[in-house]
C-alpha cells in the first residue's frame, strides 16, 4: 500500500460524481469524515479499482496507458475504465495518485471532455491545484500507518498459530513479540511483551477437557499502551474468538487469560487460522451478546482503548458495543438487585 493508486479528496468529491458501488465512502468524504473511508486504495469505483490494478506496489507490472499528451507542464499516466478516464502522478516518495477523473465526450471535442479540462487547467496556469494537498498526505500517512499495524497483527496471528500447533495437545512453549514497523520511539523496548503458552489436558468422570494459559509480561516502555492491549486482544482472538468464554488476571506488568474447552478444540482452531492465514485474513473475537453491569469508573476509556473488563458476574469482555441495544445479562442483573437491597 506503500505505491499502489490512490484518489485525492478533490477526485472523490469533485469530479467522481457517479458509478459508485455505493454511497458511503463519497458522502463520508463530503461530510468531512475521509479518516472512516480509509483505505483509499481500491474503492469501489471502476476507475479506482483500474487505477489500483494499473499501479501496484511493483512498478515493473503498471499497466496505465501511457503519458497523457495533451498536458505537458506534468507527467501524467492515463488509465481508462469504461468512458472514465483518470490522470495518475507519481510523486517523489513514489507514490502513485489519481489527480484528475473525468468522462471521454463528444470525440474529445466536447467542452466537458476530460482531456479538454486538462487543457485549459494547463492553458490556466492551475495544473498545481490538482496535486495532493496536505490533508492527502496526511490521510496517506494515517492509512500506511494503519496498514503496517495490521501486518504486525496478522504476523502475531501467524507466529500463535506456529506456537499453538506445538502445544495443542499439551505443552508449553515461550516466544517474544516485537513492536510493530510502525513504531518509531527509539526510546521503547524494541519487544513489546513476553508470552507463556500452556495446554494441558484433563479427563474428569468421563468428560475430556483442556485448559489453556496464556500469559503476557508487558516490557519496559509498554506497560498500559494501547499497543499493547491491542496485541492481548488478538492472542485471545486467534486462540478462541468468544471474549465472554475468558478468565482474566491482572498483575503489575503481567496479565494472564485461561479458558476450559472440550478437547480437540484447539486442534481444530488451529486449521481454521493456518486457512484464515493463508488468506492473509485476521481472526476477529465474538464480543458479548448482553449488557453486562461494570464499574463506572474508567468505563469510558477502556471502551475507547479497547480495553476488557469485569462485569458484575465475573464475565470478562471488551465493551465496545451498544449496551442499550442488547438484551440485560440475567446474572448480573439479579446480581446489581441484591446489592441494592
Amino acid at each position: 500500500m506503500h505505491r499502489t493508486a490512490r484518489p485525492t479528496l478533490r477526485v472523490i468529491t469533485d469530479e467522481l460524481d457517479a458509478d459508485w458501488g455505493g454511497p458511503f465512502v463519497r458522502r463520508t468524504v463530503m461530510d468531512g469524515r475521509p479518516g472512516d473511508a480509509l483505505p483509499f486504495t481500491g474503492l469501489d469505483h471502476p476507475l479506482l479499482r483500474k487505477a489500483a490494478e494499473s499501479f501496484g506496489e511493483d512498478q515493473t507490472e503498471d499497466t496505465h496507458a501511457g503519458t497523457i499528451k495533451s498536458v505537458s507542464s506534468k507527467t501524467f499516466f492515463e488509465i481508462r475504465a469504461g468512458q472514465w478516464r483518470g490522470a495518475i502522478w507519481i510523486d517523489a516518495a513514489g507514490v502513485c495518485w489519481v489527480v484528475a477523473a473525468g468522462l471521454a465526450k463528444g470525440g474529445h471535442e466536447d467542452r466537458d471532455d476530460f482531456y479538454k479540462a486538462l487543457e485549459r487547467r494547463e492553458q490556466n496556469e492551475s495544473m498545481a491545484a490538482l496535486l495532493p494537498t496536505e490533508d492527502d498526505t496526511l490521510l496517506w500517512k494515517r492509512e500506511r500507518a494503519s496498514a503496517l499495524v495490521g501486518e504486525w497483527h496478522l504476523d502475531i496471528q501467524r507466529a500463535l498459530t506456529t506456537h499453538l500447533r506445538t502445544v495443542a495437545t499439551g505443552g508449553y512453549v515461550e516466544f517474544d513479540v516485537p513492536r510493530p514497523a510502525a513504531t518509531t520511539d527509539s526510546s521503547q523496548s524494541s519487544t513489546i511483551a513476553h508470552v507463556g503458552l500452556k495446554v494441558v489436558r484433563y479427563v474428569e468422570d468421563d468428560d475430556n477437557w483442556e485448559e489453556v494459559v496464556i500469559d503476557v509480561q508487558e516490557q519496559p516502555g509498554w506497560k498500559g499502551s494501547r499497543t499493547t492491549t491491542g496485541l492481548r486482544n488478538t492472542l485471545l482472538a486467534v486462540l478462541h474468538p468468544p471474549e465472554t468464554d475468558w478468565d482474566a488476571y491482572f498483575g503489575e506488568s503481567r496479565a494472564s487469560f485461561s479458558n476450559m474447552l472440550p478437547t480437540g478444540t484447539l486442534e481444530r482452531r488451529v486449521a481454521k487460522l493456518s486457512a484464515l492465514n493463508g488468506q492473509g485474513i485476521r481472526a476477529l473475537s465474538e464480543p458479548t451478546t448482553h449488557a453486562h453491569y461494570v464499574h463506572r469508573r474508567n468505563l469510558a476509556l477502556r471502551t475507547i482503548n479497547g480495553t476488557g473488563a469485569r462485569s458484575l458476574c465475573g464475565v470478562y469482555f471488551v465493551p465496545r458495543q451498544d449496551h442499550e441495544a442488547m438484551p440485560q445479562c440475567p446474572e448480573c442483573s439479579a446480581l446489581y438487585a441484591q446489592a441494592r437491597e
